[in-house]
C-alpha cells in the first residue's frame, strides 16, 4: 500500500536507492581505509623509494607530490583557451553584423589576458615547486649529515677500543715479567715518567729502583741492602 506516493512515485524504489547507496557508502569506506592501511605499509615508507616496481613506484610518486600535475592542465587550459578565443574573434570578423574591428579586438585582448593569467599562475606553481626542491635537498643533506657524524663516532670508538687493548697487553706483559722474577727478589720499579734512566754502570736499587753509585751496600733513599 506504499508503492505508491505523491504524483504516482515509486517510494519502494527511492527506498532501495537510498539503501543501496547507504551501503554502498558503507563497503567503500571501509575498503578506503583497508587499502590506506596497505599503501602507508607497503608502498609509501621513504625507505621503499627506488625499490618498486613501475606502477607501485607511480603511486608512491604521486603521493609523495613529487610531481605537479597542475602545471600540465593549466597549459592544456591555457593553450585550449586562447585557441578558442583567437578562432571565435576571427569568426566574428566575417559574422556581417559586428564590425570587423571586434573581432580584432576580441583576438588581441584574449591572446594578452590568456598570456597574463598563464603566467602568473606559472609564477606560484614554480615558487611551490622551489619550496619542495629546497626541503628535499636540505633533508638529504641532513641524512648525509647525520651519517658522518655516527661513520666520526664509529672511528672515534674503534681508536679507544685499539688503545685499550693495548694498554691491556702492556699490563699482561708487566704482569708476566714480574712473575717469572726469581722467588725472593722484588722486581724493579719502573722509573717515573719524565726520569732519566740510570748511567751505564751504575746500580739500581731493587727496591725503589733509585740509581745508587758501584759498591754501594745501601740504598740511600729507601734502605734496602743492595746486592
Amino acid at each position: 500500500m506504499f508503492n505508491r506516493g505523491y504524483g504516482g512515485l515509486d517510494m519502494g524504489g527511492v527506498a532501495n536507492a537510498v539503501q543501496g547507496t547507504f551501503i554502498s557508502l558503507i563497503l567503500a569506506l571501509l575498503a578506503a581505509i583497508v587499502l590506506v592501511i596497505l599503501l602507508y605499509v607497503l608502498v609509501l615508507p621513504k625507505s621503499k623509494d627506488g625499490k618498486l616496481n613501475g606502477f607501485f613506484q607511480w603511486v608512491h610518486n604521486y603521493f609523495h607530490m613529487k610531481k605537479l600535475y597542475i602545471e600540465s592542465v593549466l597549459r592544456f587550459f591555457f593553450i585550449l583557451n586562447t585557441m578558442f578565443w583567437l578562432c571565435f574573434g576571427f569568426f566574428m570578423m566575417f559574422a556581417g553584423k559586428p564590425p570587423i574591428i571586434t573581432g580584432l579586438m576580441i583576438m588581441v585582448v584574449s591572446f594578452i589576458v590568456n598570456r597574463l593569467l598563464f603566467e602568473f599562475n606559472m609564477m606560484i606553481i614554480l615558487l611551490v615547486k622551489n619550496t619542495m626542491e629546497i626541503n628535499n635537498k636540505l633533508n638529504n643533506k641532513g641524512g648525509d649529515l647525520a651519517f658522518a657524524d655516527q661513520s666520526g663516532f664509529t672511528e672515534k670508538f674503534s681508536q679507544a677500543a685499539t688503545a685499550a687493548a693495548s694498554a691491556a697487553a702492556s699490563a699482561a706483559a708487566n704482569s708476566a715479567q714480574s712473575n717469572n722474577a726469581p722467588a725472593g727478589q722484588a722486581p724493579a720499579a719502573q722509573a717515573p715518567q719524565g726520569q732519566a734512566p740510570a748511567a751505564e754502570g751504575s746500580a739500581v736499587c731493587p727496591s725503589c729502583g733509585k740509581p745508587v753509585a758501584p759498591g754501594t751496600k745501601f740504598c740511600m733513599v729507601c734502605g734496602a741492602k743492595i746486592s
